[in-house]
């Protein structure tokens, strides 16, 4: 169905770029190029930045099996097909069905909106874990992601684009290290023999 394939590249990306809602809602075949090392994104931010977020080629092929299905179902002269210029998540009526211009007030230049999309991942979520999450909690787990596989506050920040570390630590908290509160670090005990059998 186009919309499990819509929504999967949807939460996919959200996951592993830590791209907002709105975000995600501005990508077009246009803002994704191949750099070095993995694919670029780059679309309008908070404060208008354009800074790049690179995507891995799960992400793309996502993306790009999602835009192929969608546009196989429309003729090559079709206003509704996805084009570099047109935002990749496009609405869907019940499930698979491509609505027309006009209808529901669809127009295919504008894409899903950043409510739309919020409220997929939470549908999406609820189904499969019985707890919706929202679409900021993928840019929460991103990030706990990242600090889980050593990456730096530094590189978090950069990757979830906020302007001061402090921000970054409010999402990820401070890492614990629960040796450092054990006692017996301080104290030396004694345990009788007979205690250990």
């Amino acid at each position: 169905k186009l919309s499990g394939k819509r929504d999967l590249a949807i939460i996919y990306l959200g996951i592993t770029s830590g791209l907002r809602a709105a975000e995600i809602a501005r990508v077009t075949l246009l803002s994704i190029t191949q750099g070095k090392d993995c694919y670029e994104v780059r679309v309008r931010g908070k404060r208008n930045n354009h800074d790049p977020i690179g995507i891995d080629s799960t992400a793309y092929n996502l993306i790009m099996d999602f835009v192929t299905a969608w546009n196989a179902k429309l003729a090559a002269d079709d206003p509704r097909r996805i084009d570099n210029e047109t935002p990749v998540f496009q609405p869907l009526m019940s499930g698979s069905h491509i609505p027309e211009i006009g209808t529901h007030k669809y127009d295919p230049a504008r894409g899903l909106s950043a409510r739309a999309i919020l409220k997929i991942v939470e549908r999406r979520t609820e189904a499969a874990l019985d707890q919706p999450i929202t679409a900021h909690d993928m840019r929460r787990t991103c990030a706990a992601l990242m600090r889980s596989h050593g990456f730096d506050i530094k590189t978090i920040s950069s990757q979830l684009r906020h302007r001061s570390s402090a921000t970054t630590d409010k999402y990820i908290g401070q890492e614990q290290d629960l040796s450092r509160s054990l006692l017996s670090k301080r104290i030396s005990f004694t345990i009788p023999q007979e205690s250990q059998s």
